[in-house]
Protein backbone atom coordinates (compact mmCIF):
# COMPACT_ATOMS: atom_id res chain seq x y z
CA UNK A 1 0.00 0.00 0.00
CA UNK A 2 1.16 3.71 -0.96
CA UNK A 3 2.54 5.11 2.06
CA UNK A 4 0.58 8.32 2.06
CA UNK A 5 1.57 10.02 5.50
CA UNK A 6 5.01 10.26 4.47
CA UNK A 7 4.40 12.34 1.79
CA UNK A 8 3.00 14.70 4.39
CA UNK A 9 5.70 14.55 6.81
CA UNK A 10 7.83 15.31 4.13
CA UNK A 11 6.18 18.25 3.24
CA UNK A 12 5.83 19.83 7.15
CA UNK A 13 9.58 18.95 7.68
CA UNK A 14 11.04 20.72 4.52
CA UNK A 15 8.37 23.66 5.71
CA UNK A 16 9.76 23.96 9.36
CA UNK A 17 13.21 23.83 7.75
CA UNK A 18 12.44 27.06 5.37
CA UNK A 19 10.88 28.92 8.11
CA UNK A 20 14.16 28.19 10.47
CA UNK A 21 15.86 29.67 7.19
CA UNK A 22 13.96 32.76 6.48
CA UNK A 23 13.84 33.74 10.33
CA UNK A 24 17.66 34.19 9.67
CA UNK A 25 17.35 36.72 7.12
CA UNK A 26 16.39 39.13 9.69
CA UNK A 27 13.67 41.61 8.22
CA UNK A 28 11.92 40.71 5.05
CA UNK A 29 12.67 42.37 2.15
CA UNK A 30 9.71 44.83 0.43
CA UNK A 31 8.48 42.15 -1.98
CA UNK A 32 8.19 39.85 1.37
CA UNK A 33 9.75 36.68 -0.91
CA UNK A 34 10.55 35.38 2.94
CA UNK A 35 6.86 35.36 3.54
CA UNK A 36 5.76 34.04 -0.01
CA UNK A 37 8.15 30.84 0.38
CA UNK A 38 6.23 29.94 4.01
CA UNK A 39 3.43 30.98 2.24
CA UNK A 40 3.42 28.62 -0.45
CA UNK A 41 5.14 25.37 1.44
CA UNK A 42 2.67 25.68 4.21
CA UNK A 43 0.27 25.36 1.34
CA UNK A 44 1.76 22.26 0.18
CA UNK A 45 1.42 20.21 3.31
CA UNK A 46 -2.47 21.65 3.94
CA UNK A 47 -3.93 20.56 0.02
CA UNK A 48 -2.32 17.04 1.09
CA UNK A 49 -4.22 17.12 4.50
CA UNK A 50 -7.17 18.06 2.87
CA UNK A 51 -6.88 15.47 0.23
CA UNK A 52 -6.35 12.58 3.01
CA UNK A 53 -9.17 13.47 4.64
CA UNK A 54 -11.94 13.46 2.04
CA UNK A 55 -13.55 10.62 1.31
CA UNK A 56 -14.44 11.19 -2.45
CA UNK A 57 -12.14 10.26 -4.84
CA UNK A 58 -12.62 13.45 -7.39
CA UNK A 59 -11.75 15.91 -4.30
CA UNK A 60 -8.90 13.82 -3.25
CA UNK A 61 -7.29 14.51 -6.96
CA UNK A 62 -8.15 18.14 -6.91
CA UNK A 63 -6.36 19.09 -3.22
CA UNK A 64 -3.46 17.08 -4.53
CA UNK A 65 -3.79 18.93 -7.72
CA UNK A 66 -3.58 22.19 -5.79
CA UNK A 67 -0.68 20.78 -3.30
CA UNK A 68 1.19 20.00 -6.75
CA UNK A 69 0.42 23.98 -7.78
CA UNK A 70 1.66 25.61 -4.85
CA UNK A 71 5.17 22.98 -5.18
CA UNK A 72 5.67 24.80 -8.49
CA UNK A 73 5.42 28.03 -6.65
CA UNK A 74 7.61 27.14 -3.69
CA UNK A 75 9.98 26.29 -6.34
CA UNK A 76 9.78 29.31 -8.27
CA UNK A 77 9.92 31.66 -5.12
CA UNK A 78 13.25 29.61 -3.90
CA UNK A 79 14.91 30.62 -6.70
CA UNK A 80 14.25 34.03 -6.25
CA UNK A 81 15.23 34.63 -2.81
CA UNK A 82 18.81 33.05 -4.39
CA UNK A 83 19.03 35.51 -6.83
CA UNK A 84 18.14 38.03 -4.21
CA UNK A 85 21.33 36.18 -2.33
CA UNK A 86 19.11 35.27 0.52
CA UNK A 87 19.94 31.94 0.68
CA UNK A 88 23.05 29.67 -0.41
CA UNK A 89 23.10 27.30 -3.37
CA UNK A 90 23.90 24.63 -1.39
CA UNK A 91 20.32 25.09 -0.09
CA UNK A 92 18.48 25.65 -2.76
CA UNK A 93 19.71 22.48 -4.57
CA UNK A 94 18.70 20.71 -1.00
CA UNK A 95 15.16 22.13 -1.03
CA UNK A 96 14.80 21.81 -4.72
CA UNK A 97 15.69 18.00 -4.38
CA UNK A 98 12.90 17.51 -1.28
CA UNK A 99 10.81 18.87 -3.75
CA UNK A 100 11.22 16.56 -6.38
CA UNK A 101 10.36 13.45 -3.81
CA UNK A 102 7.60 15.64 -3.24
CA UNK A 103 6.05 15.83 -6.74
CA UNK A 104 6.74 12.45 -7.20
CA UNK A 105 4.84 10.89 -4.69
CA UNK A 106 2.18 13.34 -5.50
CA UNK A 107 2.03 11.69 -8.93
CA UNK A 108 1.89 8.19 -7.08
CA UNK A 109 -1.12 9.19 -4.87
CA UNK A 110 -3.29 10.61 -7.95
CA UNK A 111 -2.41 7.74 -9.90
CA UNK A 112 -3.47 5.83 -6.90
CA UNK A 113 -6.74 7.58 -6.64
CA UNK A 114 -7.74 7.33 -10.06
CA UNK A 115 -6.84 3.57 -10.10
CA UNK A 116 -8.75 3.55 -6.28
CA UNK A 117 -5.97 2.12 -5.03
CA UNK A 118 -6.57 4.00 -1.56
CA UNK A 119 -8.82 3.26 1.48
CA UNK A 120 -11.40 5.49 1.88
CA UNK A 121 -11.66 4.64 5.41
CA UNK A 122 -8.22 6.34 6.57
CA UNK A 123 -8.61 8.86 9.28
CA UNK A 124 -6.59 11.17 8.66
CA UNK A 125 -7.31 13.45 11.57
CA UNK A 126 -6.69 11.35 14.12
CA UNK A 127 -3.15 10.93 12.35
CA UNK A 128 -2.84 14.41 12.98
CA UNK A 129 -3.87 14.32 16.23
CA UNK A 130 -1.50 11.62 17.29
CA UNK A 131 1.49 13.45 15.56
CA UNK A 132 -0.05 16.21 17.38
CA UNK A 133 0.40 14.13 20.69
CA UNK A 134 3.33 12.99 20.27
CA UNK A 135 5.35 16.09 19.24
CA UNK A 136 4.02 17.88 22.68
CA UNK A 137 5.15 15.28 24.71
CA UNK A 138 8.49 14.91 23.17
CA UNK A 139 8.04 18.53 24.10
CA UNK A 140 7.07 18.41 27.54
CA UNK A 141 10.15 15.58 28.26
CA UNK A 142 12.69 18.15 26.62
CA UNK A 143 11.38 21.16 28.65
CA UNK A 144 11.40 19.06 32.04
CA UNK A 145 14.79 18.37 31.36
CA UNK A 146 14.25 14.28 31.53
CA UNK A 147 17.42 13.46 30.46
CA UNK A 148 19.30 15.29 32.69
CA UNK A 149 16.94 13.35 35.44
CA UNK A 150 18.21 10.52 34.37
CA UNK A 151 21.84 11.27 34.69
CA UNK A 152 20.67 12.02 38.30
CA UNK A 153 19.25 8.82 38.82
CA UNK A 154 22.33 7.00 37.89
CA UNK A 155 24.65 9.12 40.02
CA UNK A 156 22.19 8.06 43.08
CA UNK A 157 22.17 4.47 41.68
CA UNK A 158 26.00 4.41 42.00
CA UNK A 159 25.40 6.03 45.59
CA UNK A 160 22.97 3.46 46.30
CA UNK A 161 25.16 0.82 45.44
CA UNK A 162 28.09 1.76 47.69
CA UNK A 163 29.45 -0.79 50.44
CA UNK A 164 29.17 2.33 53.47
CA UNK A 165 25.64 3.47 52.04
CA UNK A 166 23.43 2.21 54.85
CA UNK A 167 26.39 4.10 57.42
CA UNK A 168 24.33 7.06 57.60
CA UNK A 169 20.35 6.18 57.94
CA UNK A 170 19.18 9.11 57.57
CA UNK A 171 20.69 10.43 54.48
CA UNK A 172 20.64 6.94 53.15
CA UNK A 173 16.68 7.03 53.10
CA UNK A 174 16.63 10.59 51.90
CA UNK A 175 18.72 9.65 48.95
CA UNK A 176 16.59 6.33 47.89
CA UNK A 177 13.58 8.88 48.14
CA UNK A 178 14.92 11.21 46.27
CA UNK A 179 15.45 8.34 43.59
CA UNK A 180 12.38 7.09 43.71
CA UNK A 181 10.70 10.14 43.13
CA UNK A 182 13.08 10.50 40.44
CA UNK A 183 12.42 7.49 38.77
CA UNK A 184 8.89 7.89 38.85
CA UNK A 185 8.14 10.86 36.97
CA UNK A 186 10.80 9.58 34.21
CA UNK A 187 8.99 6.46 33.71
CA UNK A 188 5.94 8.61 33.73
CA UNK A 189 6.63 10.61 30.70
CA UNK A 190 8.93 8.06 28.61
CA UNK A 191 5.93 5.07 29.05
CA UNK A 192 2.90 8.39 27.72
CA UNK A 193 5.86 8.86 24.86
CA UNK A 194 6.50 5.09 23.50
CA UNK A 195 2.40 4.85 23.67
CA UNK A 196 1.79 7.60 21.44
CA UNK A 197 4.42 5.89 19.29
CA UNK A 198 2.72 2.48 19.38
CA UNK A 199 -1.06 4.33 19.01
CA UNK A 200 0.54 5.78 15.79
CA UNK A 201 2.60 2.87 14.59
CA UNK A 202 -1.15 1.44 14.56
CA UNK A 203 -2.67 3.94 12.89
CA UNK A 204 -0.21 3.90 10.72
CA UNK A 205 -0.95 0.48 9.45
CA UNK A 206 -4.56 1.37 7.71
CA UNK A 207 -6.44 -0.99 9.59
CA UNK A 208 -9.73 0.27 9.80
CA UNK A 209 -11.20 -2.54 12.20
CA UNK A 210 -8.26 -0.74 14.98
CA UNK A 211 -9.86 2.81 14.68
CA UNK A 212 -12.21 2.83 17.57
CA UNK A 213 -9.89 1.24 19.47
CA UNK A 214 -7.25 3.60 18.74
CA UNK A 215 -9.32 6.88 19.05
CA UNK A 216 -10.19 4.84 22.95
CA UNK A 217 -6.84 4.85 23.86
CA UNK A 218 -5.56 8.40 22.23
CA UNK A 219 -8.58 10.01 24.55
CA UNK A 220 -6.91 8.33 27.84
CA UNK A 221 -3.74 9.48 26.47
CA UNK A 222 -4.40 13.11 26.07
CA UNK A 223 -6.42 13.21 29.86
CA UNK A 224 -3.45 11.78 31.57
CA UNK A 225 -0.93 14.40 29.71
CA UNK A 226 -3.38 16.93 29.96
CA UNK A 227 -2.87 16.29 34.10
CA UNK A 228 0.90 15.71 33.50
CA UNK A 229 1.44 19.19 31.21
CA UNK A 230 0.68 20.54 34.90
CA UNK A 231 4.47 20.16 35.22
CA UNK A 232 5.16 22.97 32.21
CA UNK A 233 4.05 25.95 34.60
CA UNK A 234 6.42 24.66 37.32
CA UNK A 235 8.89 27.62 36.75
CA UNK A 236 9.94 28.58 40.06
CA UNK A 237 13.31 27.95 41.96
CA UNK A 238 11.72 25.87 44.31
CA UNK A 239 8.75 23.94 42.73
CA UNK A 240 10.29 20.73 43.41
CA UNK A 241 11.10 21.08 47.10
CA UNK A 242 9.06 19.63 50.30
CA UNK A 243 6.43 21.82 51.47
CA UNK A 244 5.98 23.50 54.74
CA UNK A 245 2.31 24.54 55.61
CA UNK A 246 1.34 26.32 58.69
CA UNK A 247 -2.76 26.99 59.65
CA UNK A 248 -3.94 29.15 61.85
CA UNK A 249 -7.49 29.99 62.95
CA UNK A 250 -8.48 33.60 62.29
CA UNK A 251 -11.63 35.25 63.49
CA UNK A 252 -14.52 33.17 64.51
CA UNK A 253 -13.90 31.35 67.53
CA UNK A 254 -14.40 27.70 67.62
CA UNK A 255 -15.80 27.45 64.10
CA UNK A 256 -12.80 28.83 62.85
CA UNK A 257 -10.71 26.03 64.88
CA UNK A 258 -13.24 23.68 63.40
CA UNK A 259 -12.74 25.50 59.74
CA UNK A 260 -8.45 25.16 60.36
CA UNK A 261 -9.18 21.17 61.03
CA UNK A 262 -11.06 21.34 57.70
CA UNK A 263 -8.60 22.57 55.79
CA UNK A 264 -5.73 19.90 57.16
CA UNK A 265 -7.95 17.45 56.29
CA UNK A 266 -7.58 18.15 52.93
CA UNK A 267 -4.05 19.40 52.40
CA UNK A 268 -3.77 15.63 54.06
CA UNK A 269 -5.82 13.57 51.89
CA UNK A 270 -4.67 15.74 48.67
CA UNK A 271 -1.20 14.78 49.84
CA UNK A 272 -2.34 10.83 50.30
CA UNK A 273 -3.65 11.11 46.99
CA UNK A 274 -0.66 12.46 45.33
CA UNK A 275 1.75 9.88 47.47
CA UNK A 276 3.52 12.17 49.58
CA UNK A 277 4.70 11.47 53.20
CA UNK A 278 3.15 13.85 55.53
CA UNK A 279 4.14 14.83 59.52
CA UNK A 280 2.73 17.00 62.10
CA UNK A 281 5.42 19.13 63.49
CA UNK A 282 3.54 21.61 65.88
CA UNK A 283 -0.16 21.78 67.11
CA UNK A 284 -2.14 23.75 69.13
CA UNK A 285 -5.89 21.87 69.80
CA UNK A 286 -8.58 23.88 70.26
CA UNK A 287 -11.02 23.78 73.62
CA UNK A 288 -14.03 22.75 71.75
CA UNK A 289 -13.27 21.27 68.25
CA UNK A 290 -10.35 21.84 65.63
CA UNK A 291 -7.10 23.64 66.36
CA UNK A 292 -5.98 26.91 67.04
CA UNK A 293 -2.58 26.43 64.62
CA UNK A 294 -0.93 23.64 63.62
CA UNK A 295 2.04 23.06 61.35
CA UNK A 296 2.74 19.95 58.94
CA UNK A 297 5.82 19.02 56.81
CA UNK A 298 5.30 17.55 53.46
CA UNK A 299 7.78 15.59 51.61
CA UNK A 300 7.22 14.83 48.30
CA UNK A 301 8.82 15.87 44.37
CA UNK A 302 6.85 19.31 43.32
CA UNK A 303 4.96 19.90 47.18
CA UNK A 304 5.48 23.48 47.12
CA UNK A 305 4.77 23.66 43.57
CA UNK A 306 0.89 22.45 43.85
CA UNK A 307 0.50 23.62 47.44
CA UNK A 308 1.58 27.15 47.16
CA UNK A 309 -1.74 27.94 45.75
CA UNK A 310 -2.84 27.59 49.28
CA UNK A 311 -1.13 30.36 50.38
CA UNK A 312 -3.76 33.18 52.00
CA UNK A 313 -6.13 33.61 54.02
CA UNK A 314 -9.40 30.89 53.26
CA UNK A 315 -13.31 31.81 54.12
CA UNK A 316 -15.81 29.48 55.17
CA UNK A 317 -19.88 30.00 54.90
CA UNK A 318 -21.90 27.71 56.55
CA UNK A 319 -24.64 26.43 59.24
CA UNK A 320 -22.79 26.20 62.13
CA UNK A 321 -22.99 22.66 64.00
CA UNK A 322 -21.96 23.99 66.81
CA UNK A 323 -24.80 26.87 66.92
CA UNK A 324 -28.00 25.19 68.62
CA UNK A 325 -30.14 27.86 66.51
CA UNK A 326 -28.77 26.51 63.21
CA UNK A 327 -27.36 30.31 62.40
CA UNK A 328 -25.47 30.49 59.27
CA UNK A 329 -21.45 31.52 60.31
CA UNK A 330 -18.41 33.17 58.51
CA UNK A 331 -15.60 31.34 59.53
CA UNK A 332 -11.54 32.42 58.70
CA UNK A 333 -8.11 30.23 58.43
CA UNK A 334 -5.08 31.19 57.49
CA UNK A 335 -2.89 28.68 55.33
CA UNK A 336 1.21 29.71 55.43
CA UNK A 337 2.52 27.26 52.58
CA UNK A 338 6.69 27.78 52.41
CA UNK A 339 9.11 25.53 50.94
CA UNK A 340 11.45 23.63 52.75
CA UNK A 341 14.94 25.08 51.74
CA UNK A 342 17.55 22.95 50.27
CA UNK A 343 21.10 23.57 52.78
CA UNK A 344 22.93 25.42 50.06
CA UNK A 345 20.25 28.61 50.05
CA UNK A 346 21.86 30.95 53.00
CA UNK A 347 19.63 32.60 55.47
CA UNK A 348 21.61 34.36 57.74
CA UNK A 349 20.49 34.48 61.53
CA UNK A 350 22.23 36.09 63.76
CA UNK A 351 22.16 33.88 67.25
CA UNK A 352 21.64 37.30 69.45
CA UNK A 353 18.66 38.04 67.06
CA UNK A 354 16.55 34.71 68.41
CA UNK A 355 14.81 33.99 71.85
CA UNK A 356 14.83 30.15 72.44
CA UNK A 357 12.76 29.05 74.86
CA UNK A 358 11.75 25.30 75.91
CA UNK A 359 8.73 23.42 77.53
CA UNK A 360 6.96 20.70 78.08
CA UNK A 361 5.35 18.50 75.08
CA UNK A 362 1.60 18.85 74.52
CA UNK A 363 -0.50 16.01 72.83
CA UNK A 364 -0.44 12.02 72.65
CA UNK A 365 2.61 11.48 74.10
CA UNK A 366 5.00 8.76 74.85
CA UNK A 367 8.14 7.50 76.46
CA UNK A 368 9.61 10.51 78.03
CA UNK A 369 8.09 12.99 75.92
CA UNK A 370 5.66 14.91 78.02
CA UNK A 371 7.63 14.52 81.30
CA UNK A 372 10.73 16.46 79.89
CA UNK A 373 11.40 20.05 78.25
CA UNK A 374 11.94 18.65 74.49
CA UNK A 375 9.39 21.22 73.20
CA UNK A 376 11.01 24.26 71.61
CA UNK A 377 9.82 27.83 70.78
CA UNK A 378 12.12 30.17 68.71
CA UNK A 379 11.44 33.70 68.20
CA UNK A 380 13.36 36.10 65.70
CA UNK A 381 13.74 39.32 67.57
CA UNK A 382 13.92 41.38 64.52
CA UNK A 383 10.57 40.40 62.73
CA UNK A 384 9.01 38.89 65.55
CA UNK A 385 7.97 35.61 64.14
CA UNK A 386 7.51 32.77 66.21
CA UNK A 387 7.73 29.54 65.38
CA UNK A 388 7.83 26.08 67.68
CA UNK A 389 8.35 22.33 67.32
CA UNK A 390 7.46 19.80 69.91
CA UNK A 391 6.68 16.95 68.12
CA UNK A 392 9.99 15.74 68.02
CA UNK A 393 11.56 13.27 70.54
CA UNK A 394 14.58 15.37 71.91
CA UNK A 395 14.55 18.77 72.36
CA UNK A 396 17.82 19.13 70.14
CA UNK A 397 15.49 17.56 66.97
CA UNK A 398 13.17 19.73 68.11
CA UNK A 399 15.00 22.59 67.73
CA UNK A 400 16.63 21.72 64.22
CA UNK A 401 13.14 21.83 62.80
CA UNK A 402 11.76 24.72 64.51
CA UNK A 403 15.36 26.38 63.10
CA UNK A 404 13.92 24.55 59.45
CA UNK A 405 10.70 26.20 59.63
CA UNK A 406 11.76 29.87 60.55
CA UNK A 407 14.23 30.07 57.92
CA UNK A 408 11.53 29.26 55.61
CA UNK A 409 9.39 31.78 57.02
CA UNK A 410 12.30 34.98 57.28
CA UNK A 411 12.75 33.69 52.81
CA UNK A 412 8.99 33.68 52.46
CA UNK A 413 9.35 37.49 54.31
CA UNK A 414 12.13 38.74 51.88
CA UNK A 415 10.45 37.28 48.56
CA UNK A 416 7.50 39.01 49.55
CA UNK A 417 9.25 42.28 50.13
CA UNK A 418 11.60 42.17 46.61
CA UNK A 419 7.92 41.47 44.99
CA UNK A 420 5.92 44.59 46.73
CA UNK A 421 8.92 46.82 45.61
CA UNK A 422 8.26 45.18 42.32
CA UNK A 423 4.44 45.83 41.99
CA UNK A 424 4.31 41.82 41.69
CA UNK A 425 3.34 40.74 45.07
CA UNK A 426 1.90 37.01 45.13
CA UNK A 427 0.38 35.52 48.67
CA UNK A 428 1.58 38.01 51.22
CA UNK A 429 0.77 37.51 54.87
CA UNK A 430 -2.53 39.24 55.72
CA UNK A 431 -4.59 39.00 58.77
CA UNK A 432 -7.24 36.23 58.69
CA UNK A 433 -10.35 38.30 58.67
CA UNK A 434 -13.40 39.20 55.89
CA UNK A 435 -11.90 41.08 53.10
CA UNK A 436 -8.51 39.45 52.75
CA UNK A 437 -10.16 35.86 51.76
CA UNK A 438 -8.34 34.39 48.47
CA UNK A 439 -10.79 31.07 48.59
CA UNK A 440 -14.42 31.45 49.46
CA UNK A 441 -16.39 28.24 50.29
CA UNK A 442 -19.94 28.31 50.44
CA UNK A 443 -22.03 25.53 51.90
CA UNK A 444 -24.96 27.52 52.86
CA UNK A 445 -27.59 29.12 51.09
CA UNK A 446 -25.52 27.28 48.01
CA UNK A 447 -23.04 25.12 46.88
CA UNK A 448 -19.85 27.27 45.67
CA UNK A 449 -15.97 27.39 46.24
CA UNK A 450 -14.41 30.20 44.64
CA UNK A 451 -10.75 31.44 44.20
CA UNK A 452 -10.45 35.13 44.17
CA UNK A 453 -7.61 35.86 42.60
CA UNK A 454 -8.13 33.35 39.36
CA UNK A 455 -11.99 33.89 39.47
CA UNK A 456 -11.93 29.94 39.00
CA UNK A 457 -15.15 28.33 40.64
CA UNK A 458 -17.07 24.44 41.48
CA UNK A 459 -20.14 23.85 42.88
CA UNK A 460 -18.80 21.09 44.18
CA UNK A 461 -16.78 22.33 46.96
CA UNK A 462 -17.32 18.76 49.28
CA UNK A 463 -15.01 17.28 46.13
CA UNK A 464 -12.42 20.47 47.12
CA UNK A 465 -12.67 19.46 50.68
CA UNK A 466 -12.21 16.17 49.90
CA UNK A 467 -8.86 16.86 48.70
CA UNK A 468 -9.74 17.28 44.92
CA UNK A 469 -7.22 20.10 44.52
CA UNK A 470 -5.71 19.74 41.30
CA UNK A 471 -8.21 22.07 39.02
CA UNK A 472 -7.60 25.03 41.38
CA UNK A 473 -3.91 24.90 41.31
CA UNK A 474 -3.53 24.36 37.57
CA UNK A 475 -5.79 27.47 37.01
CA UNK A 476 -3.91 29.45 39.96
CA UNK A 477 -0.41 28.14 37.90
CA UNK A 478 -1.93 29.19 34.64
CA UNK A 479 -2.65 32.56 36.32
CA UNK A 480 0.87 33.19 37.31
CA UNK A 481 1.77 32.82 33.74
CA UNK A 482 -0.33 35.18 32.58
CA UNK A 483 0.49 37.85 34.99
Amino acid sequence: MLDRISVYQKAISVADDIWEDVLKWGKFPKDNIGGQIVRAVDSVAANIAEGYGRYNYGEKIRFYYFSRGSLYESQFWIKRAYVRKLIQKEKVIEYLLIFQVINKELNKLIKACKDKKIKRSFNFSLMLNLNELSTKIKFAIELLKIDELKRKMAQLSEQMNAPDFWSNPENAQAISSDYQDIKKEVEKWENLLTRAKDLLDLQNSGDASLEKEIEKQQEELEKEFSEYELYLLFNGPYDKNNAIVAFHAGSGGTEAQDWTEMLLRMILRFSEYMGWKTRILDESRGQEAGYKSVTVEIKGRYAYGYLKSEHGVHRLVRISPFDAEKMRHTSFALMEVMPELDEEVNIEIKPEDLRIDTFMSGGKGGQSVNTTYSAVRIVHIPTNISVSCQNERSQQQNKETAMKILKAKLHRLEEERLAKERNELRGEYKSAEWGNQIRSYVLHPYHMAKDHRTDFETTDPESLLEGELLPFSRAYLEWIKKS
